[in-house]
């Protein structure tokens, strides 16, 4: 019965209502982000280097069917985006801007397998999960009364989001490589040494692995010292630091440092901006506690808590899914994505394809840098998947020039953390007459 009582109670708080400013001003963060984010996309030339330039597209699983825009549409549908960005941050429109920004970035993200990030994986879900929350009844163009409150729930469906992340991310670090080889972070940090007075730190190999262990500690262990209050400010000011510094010496690692520092701003109490801002005002202060009072406690319709338990669910489970796959999922990359794996391996490669004809015993070189770009071929050719659809692309090709049904063969050398290359894939086997599916690839080569 205490226990029964102790959920119940639980529960109650969960749909109290509590001020909304921090889920506001998350909101607005937020927003802000993803306005630079697609700044960036204009400043670096990156529409037309990822989605313009390029003459083929590696395609999801199951997404085939999905096209690009020409160049004219790529740039009006990132303009719209930058727009979306800005109408969440206003909280102008705020649930029509949310959801034509989330169809907007799943299209752009579904388009090239290539270009596939974990920050971006992450907005897509933020995005998903702002739709359906109430982020704008305060400080926002749509909020038609002041002070409205928000159920401590919403509030709390974010923490859990992010407290995933940090702790999938932290146990995928526990396996060899970063434990006891402090790798790929030794390489990483080595090519570093450039740095203006703590170059010469960053070839000391004390110094990876001390960081390694201590960031797969930070990660499984940051969502409770963030949790608890008597940790909380100085959690928070660890996870600046820890962000900062990734930022600093990983630069490629883009915004994902400062949308988690956005992220972690709800862990504090849901009133701690309009304190803040009251501390600055000259006028009287209100206190928000005064009217929550007002407000009975929300409800939970029951459709809503079976797809909030669908939904963690999956958040729960799919990450794991590598475990259904034999094999080292850094080598095999089965399962790898989606996963919460950051900043886990350096895979650098070569991969040469040939073709051979009916009745012919004779293989022919084929060069693919031709129609792939510089970086597609880089990451093609040290992921498996990518690796057979290139295969199937050869072969479709051939088989529509010529009309003959070719055999496509690949040979691969990959290096996986600072190991002498190795074959990623069975060179005897024909990939052209592989198919793609959620099945484990027997033609990929064991971990060296």
């Amino acid at each position: 019965m205490t226990g029964t009582k102790g959920l119940k109670k639980w529960g109650l708080e969960l749909l109290a209502p509590v001020d909304a400013a921090s889920l506001a001003l998350f909101r607005i963060l937020f927003g802000f982000l993803l306005f630079i984010i697609i700044l960036r996309f204009f400043t670096h030339g990156w529409i037309d280097q990822l989605y313009i330039q390029p003459r083929f597209f590696f395609s999801f699983f199951g997404f085939t069917w999905i096209q690009s825009w020409p160049a004219w549409g790529m740039y009006l549908h990132f303009s719209c985006l930058g727009l979306l960005a800005l109408g969440i941050t206003f909280g102008c429109y705020y649930r029509v801007c949310t959801i034509l920004f989330f169809l907007g970035l799943v299209y752009v993200e579904l388009l090239d397998v290539t270009n596939y990030l974990n920050h971006y994986y992450l907005v897509g879900l933020i995005c998903f999960l702002l739709i359906f929350l109430p982020a704008a009844r305060s400080w926002s163009f749509d909020a038609k009364e002041k002070n409205l409150p928000v159920p401590f729930l919403a509030i709390w469906i974010l923490r859990l989001q992010i407290s995933l992340v940090y702790f999938y991310a932290g146990l995928g670090k526990l396996q060899s490589d970063w434990l006891f080889h402090a790798q790929p972070l030794r390489l990483w940090l080595s090519a570093r040494s450039d740095l203006p007075w703590i170059g010469t730190w960053l070839q000391e190999p004390w110094l990876a692995y001390a960081i390694s262990w201590s960031s797969a500690a930070y990660d499984l262990t940051i969502p409770f010292w963030l949790i608890w209050s008597r940790t909380r400010l100085w959690a928070f000011l660890l996870m600046i630091i820890f962000h900062s510094a990734t930022a600093f010496l990983f630069p490629t690692i883009g915004m994902f440092p400062w949308l988690m520092i956005a992220l972690t701003t709800l862990f504090f109490s849901p009133s701690w901006p309009r304190s803040i801002l009251q501390k600055f005002s000259h006028k009287t202060k209100i206190s928000p506690k005064a009217t929550l009072a007002e407000f009975p406690i929300f409800k939970l319709p029951r459709i809503s808590a079976f797809a909030l338990f669908a939904y963690f669910s999956w958040q729960l489970l799919w990450p794991l899914r590598h475990h259904l796959y034999p094999g080292n999922n850094l080598w095999t990359e089965e399962g790898f994505r989606f996963s919460w794996n950051v900043m886990l391996m350096e895979k650098s490669g070569h991969t040469e394809f040939s073709l051979q004809r009916p009745g012919s015993v004779q293989r022919e070189r084929t060069d693919v840098t031709s129609w792939l770009t510089p970086l597609q071929y880089r990451m093609m050719t040290t992921q498996p998947d990518l690796i057979l659809q290139t295969a199937r692309k050869i072969a479709q090709d051939e088989k529509l020039r010529s009309g003959e049904i070719v055999e496509v063969y690949a040979e691969t050398w990959v290096s996986l953390n600072g190991r002498p290359p190795f074959s990623l894939v069975d060179p005897k086997v024909n990939l052209a007459a592989q198919k793609d599916s959620f099945l484990s690839k027997t033609w990929i080569s064991p971990s060296p």
